[in-house]
């Protein structure tokens, strides 16, 4: 009988501690979301990319974001990259539109030099965005606070002994590919991740780090200025860097129409 009672005992708190780490994953995810605006002008962004040969290449460009309501009451992501240099780049542009959830579909890139339209497709999606750790899925991710993966709480974690929460996200179909998981650290005080790691398998594939110092708040909003992505598998690494930022301003459609996005 003491078996017995001490096994319901047991049940009963991991059941508890099981409702407790939900809600607390439900706390996080609502804190991140909120801390995305509904639109989204960064007049500059700088891409700098190095790796083990050498110097650093270099992208710049403006980005434009939006969270689009569905009808389901969710948001989903619309964002356009257009580059203004290196000189043989200007012009290039690339659009993510998510659709009902899914990180693969409604991705497209630009480019002057054929001067059309491309739509980026399966493992295209999970490649190097222009020659940068960051892949498409990557971006759009980020963009997305991690939108669509099962989340799961799993404690509390220190970074420069700075409070966060460690959560792990899991994408709701694996079947489609990509990371098998991602395990990020949210700043307490901020809710932006300020650590991810990206798994394939059981090894970590990237790793994101963004600098405490970088933090930056815009009205009601934190974002990082500097976020870095580590490629541990190509040895590739990518800064990040992000200015003069605008929240919440009116952004027309056309930035994010597969037909009209290039020409802005």
């Amino acid at each position: 009988m003491r078996i017995l009672l001490a096994c319901a005992a047991l049940a009963l708190t991991m059941a508890h501690a099981s409702a407790i780490a939900a809600d607390e994953a439900a706390k996080v995810l609502e804190c991140m979301q909120a801390n995305v605006p509904t639109s989204l002008r960064v007049q500059e962004v700088e891409f700098s990319t190095s790796d083990r040969s050498g110097p650093a290449s270099t992208l710049k460009g403006r980005l434009y974001a939006a969270r689009e309501l569905a009808p389901d009451g969710s948001r989903l992501v619309r964002a356009m990259l257009l580059l203004s240099a290196p000189p043989n780049l200007s012009g290039a542009a690339y659009l993510i539109r998510e659709k009902d959830g899914d990180l693969r579909d409604g991705m497209y890139v630009y480019l002057p030099s054929v001067k059309r339209v491309r739509r980026v497709t399966g493992s295209i999606a999970d490649g190097g965005l222009m020659g940068t750790s960051f892949s498409y899925v990557d971006f759009k991710q980020l963009q997305n606070t991690f939108g669509g993966a099962t989340t799961t709480y799993e404690g509390s974690g220190e970074i420069d002994k700075r409070p966060m929460h460690v959560l792990t996200f899991r994408p709701a179909d694996a079947s489609k590919g990509g990371y098998s998981l991602v395990r990020a650290w949210v700043d307490t005080k901020t809710c932006v991740p300020l650590k991810a790691e990206f798994y394939e398998g059981k090894v970590v594939r990237k790793r994101l780090i963004s600098p405490i110092a970088t933090l930056k708040q815009i009205g009601m909003y934190w974002y990082a200025a500097v976020t870095e992505m580590h490629d541990l598998k190509e040895d590739l690494h990518t800064t990040l860097r992000v200015f003069s930022v605008t929240p919440d301003g009116d952004i027309s459609g056309g930035f994010f129409d597969p037909k009209t996005f290039y020409q802005r």
